[in-house]
């Protein structure tokens, strides 16, 4: 008896008004179309929304652990060079660097691991609101870097000013017109007064800022970085004095040994 209505069916889907009849009835008898029909099992749209989210997540989290240890093994080597800090505090800031690197990747790894989308946000959200000595000890050890390169820069500027006072008073003594030169000299020591304040200042900003102080202490590393501005201002200005005096010196046919060597 089925073999004689299949025949049937298939006889009708041979016409064009035969295969219209037998979708209507198909219509009409959702048992007899699914019985001709085939299964399909498709996975949930939802589904690989939430691994895809997952896995972006993931990423995002992996990437960030991956360049702040990069960014700290640096920060150890510039530690290293730092001229103005005690070999103590050195020490101190490389150990905690250590610590922080080893708890990051320890991290790294439970990140790779997690399943659950929750508890992997609150393992990529502590990247950034836990571990907090990368996010003090960055700006403090890069500041505490320009002061040293500024310390020497302002170092250098005392050596040569006098240098400089020696030629332009040997130039007036033979009665050349020095009276441009000396405003020039007069804004170099006064530019090296204001870039020896300024980096002084930015240093004493941060000096004592520790991660526990986070992100209470942000405040100061703005003001630190604010000071290290105007000390580079002031270097720049007296770094063109000592060409324009050497300049004007030249001018007046007198050689001077002053070069510059100054890079703030």
């Amino acid at each position: 008896m089925k073999n004689k209505t299949l025949a049937k069916t298939l006889q009708l889907f041979s016409t064009s008004a035969g295969a219209s009849l037998v979708v209507a009835v198909m219509l009409a008898s959702p048992a007899l179309a699914l019985s001709v029909t085939s299964q399909t099992t498709r996975v949930p749209v939802t589904t690989t929304l939430s691994t895809e989210r997952l896995e972006n997540l993931r990423t995002r989290g992996e990437n960030e652990i991956t360049r702040r240890i990069a960014s700290l093994n640096k920060l150890i080597t510039k530690i290293s060079t730092l001229k103005r800090v005690a070999d103590s505090d050195k020490n101190q800031f490389t150990s905690d660097i250590q610590t922080e690197i080893t708890s990051l990747t320890t991290l790294q790894t439970k990140i790779k691991a997690d399943t659950d989308f929750a508890t992997l946000r609150t393992d990529v959200d502590s990247v950034v609101n836990s571990y907090r000595i990368y996010a003090v000890y960055m700006p403090k050890i890069t500041i505490e870097a320009a002061v040293d390169a500024q310390a020497t820069a302002v170092d250098a500027l005392n050596v040569m000013a006098p240098k400089l006072l020696i030629k332009i008073n040997e130039a007036k003594s033979k009665g050349k017109e020095v009276t441009a030169i000396n405003t020039y000299y007069f804004d170099l020591i006064n530019q090296i007064a204001i870039a020896q304040t300024a980096f002084r200042s930015g240093e004493s900003a941060v000096k004592d800022l520790s991660p526990e102080g986070y992100p209470g202490n942000k405040t100061q590393i703005e003001v630190g970085r604010q000071y290290l501005k105007s000390s580079y201002e002031a270097i720049k200005k007296a770094r063109q004095d000592v060409k324009d005096i050497i300049s004007g010196l030249k001018s007046l046919g007198t050689s001077t040994s002053v070069t510059m060597t100054i890079t703030p």
